[in-house]
């Protein structure tokens, strides 16, 4: 049975959530500015290999930086296995794993967990009732909707994590970042013989989104990614 959460029992339920996560963590939040509290729980998790995290921010479409904290997006983003997107009008908070779910007034924001009134009501995932798959296919489509900014995937060698950090600009196989280079070998092959600087390709370096003829040899990565690219690599 749902159980419905006050302000204090919403910070413990939504860390219960996150560090008892086996396989999955959704968070979906139109504002993210973590506690420390939250960041020491995904922490924990950074050498679960098994785990995927997915996190939808929105809000502030000219200025993105306004609803994600910046500290916030890098400490994230170089998490291993982890999906972060924007949707522009999302207003729904949601925070699941593969066992439990919240729906929720509050934003993954600190000074809401800190000052605001808020609600919440605690979802038990395994039950198989119309009530509990109908909360998952919603926040399942939000997250279809919603554009992907960073896609890590994990590579675990002798229990070492490492991060794919970049994208082959043709065939979208995960490569290391290298914008002089944004090619996998095969596909590199296949580029010499055009050898063409500009010559449209299919996805972006920095994100692996598809762009549809926006990138190239010479402009790898999507402009609307330069920004957040440019920070994170002092390029």
């Amino acid at each position: 049975m749902p159980k419905f959460l006050r302000t204090d029992d919403l910070n413990l339920e939504i860390r219960n959530i996150i560090e008892n996560a086996n396989n999955e963590i959704i968070l979906i939040s139109p504002y993210i500015s973590l506690s420390e509290r939250l960041k020491l729980a995904l922490k924990k998790q950074i050498t679960n290999e098994k785990l995927k995290i997915i996190l939808v921010y929105g809000k502030n479409p000219y200025n993105q930086e306004r609803s994600f904290n910046n500290d916030d997006y890098d400490f994230l983003q170089n998490f291993p296995n982890i999906e972060i997107r924007y949707l522009k009008n999302l207003h729904a908070k949601y925070y699941a794993n593969e066992q439990r779910s919240i729906i929720t007034s509050m934003n993954l924001y600190e000074y809401s967990q800190a000052f605001n009134f808020e609600a919440g009501i605690l979802i038990d995932n395994t039950a198989a009732d119309g009530f509990t798959n109908d909360v998952r296919s919603f926040f399942t489509r939000i997250i279809d909707t919603s554009e992907v900014e960073i896609c890590n995937t994990i590579n675990i060698v002798n229990t070492t994590i490492e991060a794919t950090i970049g994208y082959c600009i043709s065939t979208r196989q995960p490569i290391p970042f290298n914008i002089d280079m944004p090619f996998s070998d095969e596909a590199y092959k296949k580029w010499l013989e055009l050898e063409e600087v500009d010559h449209p390709e299919n996805f972006c370096h920095f994100t692996g989104e598809q762009s549809n003829g926006e990138t190239s040899m010479r402009r790898p990565i999507l402009n609307k990614y330069y920004y957040k690219a440019k920070k994170k690599y002092n390029l």
